[in-house]
């Protein structure tokens, strides 16, 4: 049926109009063939049919690259969705892309209730920070079993890896797989979320660091360049990105210096910084930033994010939403014998973290609403 809709349309154009046509079927095609800088007149018309994400996202990629115009159901020009055989990707529509310890696996969980939601296979893929080598056809097997439902224009695939948004290029890598997706993050209060962080590393034996210690020592190489802080570039040039282990280290002992690279955990509360680097590669209209304490109220917070996502939310109970992963019941990975209650922070904890958080650069004004 697609290939007569191509047919007909080049058959009509090089007949009536007396022009030189060019019908790009794969729309991932466009940048390669010079359609933007061979040809005047760039038009574009949407055909029913198979149109995964990844075919939406490159047509729309394209479109914002030049000046295009849609033509309605004019059979003028034609850009079909992306037909290879390993091409046809189904990918995310949005990403829930943070902070870690902000309630990131309850929203995924809520959102999955919508039956307009699909989740990826798994939660955390990490493709977009440790993964990114493995390429395009790993991200996009964890979408396999939604193919089906990934051709209905109303669904929505997403995937939820909180890591997103403090790795120092998984913005600008997104951007380029994924140029018209809505990416939402959860911020935390900071001082919590370092102390969930470290009660975390403690679990899975990561770190035998005390937390008080652990936080002086995070504080203490991030104040080693307070320009730097100030100028929202600690993580690009304070911070090392690689996080390896030290030459020679033994585990648990082999990740004592991560408050050295951006798995500090008082670095990731940074939120103004991190959420700059999304704002640089995104338009404002695809980033929403929701602050963890609207999880308290599922049914507003659900109602927001879905007129926001274009998610229908009718029919979904939100009476029957509950908290998952949390300090009591984790669902991460714990060390037999280790403590799964992390104990209360202590008032020299508090101290520093909130002077810390004190001089580090605003988020609320500029990212949660009033």
């Amino acid at each position: 049926m697609l290939q007569k809709q191509v047919h007909d349309t080049y058959m009509h154009l090089t007949l009536n109009c007396q022009c030189q046509v060019q019908i790009v079927a794969d729309a991932a095609l466009l940048p390669a063939v010079g359609v933007n800088a061979r040809f005047t007149t760039r038009v574009w018309l949407k055909l029913p049919g198979v149109m995964p994400s990844a075919a939406r996202n490159a047509i729309r990629s394209a479109m914002g690259a030049a000046e295009w115009r849609e033509v309605g159901n004019s059979p003028h020009s034609v850009t079909l969705p992306v037909m290879g055989r390993e091409t046809v990707q189904a990918l995310p529509d949005f990403v829930i892309a943070g902070t870690p310890k902000g309630g990131t696996s309850s929203l995924a969980n809520w959102l999955s209730a919508s039956p307009w939601a699909c989740p990826a296979f798994q939660k955390e893929i990490n493709f977009f920070d440790r993964h990114y080598n493995e390429g395009l056809k790993w991200y996009a097997r964890f979408f396999h079993p939604h193919y089906g439902r990934a051709f209905n224009a109303d669904v929505h695939l997403f995937e939820a890896t909180p890591g997103y948004i403090y790795h120092p290029l998984a913005p600008q890598r997104m951007a380029a797989l994924l140029p018209t997706a809505r990416v939402v993050f959860l911020l935390r209060d900071p001082v919590q979320r370092a102390r969930s962080d470290h009660a975390m590393w403690m679990r899975q034996g990561i770190t035998r660091r005390p937390l008080e210690a652990m936080v002086r020592a995070c504080v203490a190489v991030i104040d080693s360049r307070p320009r730097e802080l100030a100028e929202g570039r600690v993580f690009s040039d304070v911070l090392d990105s690689s996080c390896a282990p030290r030459e020679g280290a033994k585990a648990p002992d082999a990740h004592e210096d991560l408050c050295k690279c951006y798995e500090n955990i008082v670095a990731k509360g940074l939120y103004a910084e991190q959420l700059a680097r999304s704002a640089a590669v995104y338009p404002r209209s695809q980033l929403l930033a929701i602050d963890t304490e609207e999880l308290m109220q599922p049914a507003q917070l659900m109602q927001r994010l879905g007129n926001y996502l274009g998610l229908p939310m009718n029919g979904v109970d939100t009476s029957k939403f509950k908290a998952v992963n949390t300090a009591t019941s984790p669902t991460n990975l714990v060390i037999p014998g280790q403590k799964r209650q992390p104990s209360s922070m202590g008032a020299n904890e508090t101290a520093t973290l909130a002077d810390f958080f004190a001089r580090a650069p605003d988020y609320k004004a500029q990212w949660l609403k009033s």
